[in-house]
């Protein structure tokens, strides 16, 4: 009876360990199968933006001195090369399409895993804007590893239905398993083919030298030095980020600024920075503010894309007054150690217009010029940059003391204008289309300077301005 019983110990025994046995190795396979599927997902599925991915995870450590988050008005108004060469410092743009606030919060969390920004500018639009939008959200969720920050905006911005579909990109995607053959030959370089986004750190408008029909410029004209309401229109969810995000910064030592951009029309984005709950929570913890729509300034029509929207015309001089404000009060940027690392290799026209060390070299030359292109517009010098062996970018300067003080209204005459500078030929005339309406001269404020500004010409190599 008792060897009876020491065999049935011995075959239970030996029957749960094979049991653990089978367990072990089937938790080993899941292991590997997760793992693997995490890989793939990751190498092959895995759709990012390329200049978040640069932001979190490419960029050196501690190198960014000046960080710019927001919207698409973000990215419309403030250029980094400009504060770069004016400050002496490095700056990024890090702003995405309808950013929301909780996506704001969380890219500033994932960028402070490897930077620490002496001051972090926020636009405001975002505040306004935590209901769940899918293309707001991608690019981060896309791009960003599975971490805490990405649950967190997962949390911050999903209701609990959706969220099992957002945490890995193969779920999300997973009907690109039919594409596998075709994502394994070509990688897939990002949401935008805009590779002149990570060009100009984040900065866009170079793209466009016009202004939309949508633009209502009458309204902005009427109502741009109104004062606008007061009443909070902030919502609660937003109110215990910027608390929480105030808090963060505070204790790292980082300053904080709100911003909003110019814009038409919008009062409720015209009204955030007047939200009184918001001036308490902000003189709480000692985050400034600079308002392009308090009236100070009224910005012409050329220097709109549309209602929402500043120009490229626009952020030459939205860009350079908040550089000249950050100038006065935040002496931290100004000549840095990570401007010194990078500076030498940067040569975009902002460089020639802000460096105080570099006038001219082989990507840039100023000529004389003594120009009359019509009644009232006088051009002193040529300024060409050049972008390839025969394209080069134009700006003509414009004699401020000659020419009228309505510069920018001929700029939309109609009027015609041919010239020919030594085998360039210049066309100047105001083109109107179904969408755009694009200005015969497109001025733009450069370091206090105004300059019409052609791009993409093409210059012979007879020519005397050819370089």
């Amino acid at each position: 009876m008792e060897k009876v019983i020491i065999q049935l110990i011995l075959f239970t025994w030996d029957f749960k360990g094979e049991i653990m046995k089978k367990f072990l190795k089937s938790i080993i396979f899941l292991t590997v199968l997760i793992l693997s599927f995490a890989y793939y997902e990751e190498k092959i599925f895995k759709r990012y933006d390329v200049l978040v991915n640069y932001a979190y995870y490419k960029i050196p450590k501690n190198s960014i001195d000046l960080l710019f988050v927001g919207s698409s008005h973000s990215y419309c108004s403030f250029n980094p090369r400009l504060f770069d060469h004016y400050l002496k410092c490095n700056s990024l743009n890090l702003g995405t399409n309808s950013q929301t606030f909780p996506a704001t919060y969380s890219a500033i969390l994932e960028m402070l895993k490897k930077q620490t920004p002496k001051v972090i500018v926020i636009e405001v639009f975002s505040i306004i804007k935590i209901e769940p939008s899918i293309v707001a959200l991608r690019p981060h969720l896309d791009t960003m590893d599975l971490s805490i920050n990405k649950i967190r905006l997962i949390k911050n911005t999903l209701p609990v239905s959706e969220w099992g579909n957002h945490f890995m990109n193969t779920i999300y995607y997973h009907s690109r398993w039919k594409e596998f053959k075709q994502l394994k030959e070509t990688e897939y370089k990002g949401y935008e083919d805009w590779g002149y986004r990570m060009q100009n750190k984040g900065f866009l408008e170079y793209a466009w030298d016009f202004t939309s029909n949508s633009l209502t410029y009458d309204i902005y004209e009427k109502e741009y030095d109104k004062f606008f309401s007061n009443q909070s229109i902030i919502p609660e969810k937003s109110f215990k980020l910027l608390e929480n995000l105030f808090k963060i910064c505070q204790e790292k030592g980082i300053k904080l600024i709100l911003t909003s951009s110019p814009i038409v029309g919008d009062h409720d984005i015209l009204s955030i920075l007047n939200d009184p709950t918001l001036k308490k929570l902000m003189n709480k913890y000692q985050v400034n503010s600079i308002d392009f729509n308090d009236g100070r300034k009224k910005y012409k029509k050329i220097c709109f894309l549309d209602n929402g929207h500043v120009s490229l015309a626009g952020a030459d001089e939205v860009s350079f007054e908040m550089a000249q404000f950050l100038k006065k009060n935040y002496s931290i940027l100004l000549n840095t150690k990570n401007y010194e690392l990078y500076e030498k290799s940067d040569r975009s026209p902002e460089y020639y217009f802000y460096s105080e060390n570099q006038q001219e070299d082989y990507n840039f030359k100023t000529f004389n010029l003594n120009l009359k292109l019509e009644e009232g517009v006088f051009i002193d010098n040529l300024k060409i940059y050049k972008k390839s062996d025969d394209t080069f970018d134009l700006f003509l300067e414009i004699n401020e003391n000659k020419s009228s003080n309505n510069i920018y209204e001929i700029a939309f005459d109609g009027k015609e204008v041919n010239i020919d500078l030594d085998n360039i030929p210049l066309n100047f005339i105001t083109i109107k289309n179904e969408l755009y309406e694009f200005p015969k001269y497109y001025i733009r404020q450069i370091n206090n300077q105004k300059y019409i500004y052609k791009k993409d010409i093409k210059i012979p190599k007879d020519s005397k301005y050819y370089f």
